[in-house]
């Protein structure tokens, strides 16, 4: 997994110099397969910046992967302060909705959403271009740039669906053989039953917590979201 040094630094200020982190990481954490600097005007935050390749063990995957379980294990193990980013969300009033979300499959036990109407699809600010291009990633509309900043940040796999291309709600279940889907990144997918999708309730939308497909894509035109 790839970690910029400076989105690390947003969560535990008091991090060590970039060299001498890579020695606590190989020491007490995970293996780093490399380090990289990045000159002046890149990276997040927008100075020059050290992005970390880190290699996450299996039995490591389901706290280590994202941005705040790296900064909580150093925050432990070098007894420093964490900050949490909760207070920061400013989360508004929700309203009742008739959105309906069914679990067809055993291999998930829990699925939320939310609908959100009246948005603008733009561009994303500076700051969050800088973070998803430090790690490789590169920047498509600020809703989408949004939910995979979420998704390194948290650990929490999120999609963005265009609600009004949608059929009725979303069900999560096993794919059916022979099922074919269209991925964001235009590749041509043929399922099987041990796949399981996102779908409406008439086709599937993407690979749970994979990649979305094309079908629900959101693009200039989107106005009212599924999250």
């Amino acid at each position: 997994m790839k970690i910029s040094y400076n989105w690390l630094k947003l969560y535990v200020p008091e991090a060590p110099a970039p060299e001498k982190l890579t020695d606590i990481f190989n020491y007490h954490l995970c293996e780093v397969e490399s380090i990289t600097p990045l000159p002046s005007g890149e990276g997040a935050g927008g100075e020059g910046d050290w992005i970390f390749d880190l290699k996450i063990l299996p039995n490591r995957a389901h706290d280590l992967l994202s941005y705040q379980g790296v900064a909580r294990e150093l925050a432990s193990l070098l007894n420093i302060k964490y900050v949490d980013s909760t207070p920061k969300y400013k989360i508004p009033e929700s309203k009742p909705t008739k959105l309906k979300i069914e679990i067809k499959t055993k291999n998930c036990r829990r699925y939320m959403g939310r609908i959100v109407r009246n948005v603008k699809i733009g561009s994303s600010p500076s700051w969050a271009v800088k973070h998803l291009e430090s790690i490789g990633q590169r920047s498509i509309n600020n809703l989408v740039d949004a939910a995979n900043i979420l998704m390194y940040d948290s650990g929490q796999p999120a999609h963005v669906f265009d609600l009004d291309k949608l059929t009725g709600g979303l069900i999560i279940r096993q794919a059916k053989k022979g099922e074919k889907i269209t991925t964001l990144d235009n590749h041509n997918l043929e399922l099987n039953e041990t796949d399981m999708v996102v779908a409406d309730f008439k086709i599937s939308l993407g690979l749970a917590g994979i990649k979305g497909g094309k079908v629900a894509e959101v693009d200039m035109n989107t106005r009212n979201i599924i999250i």
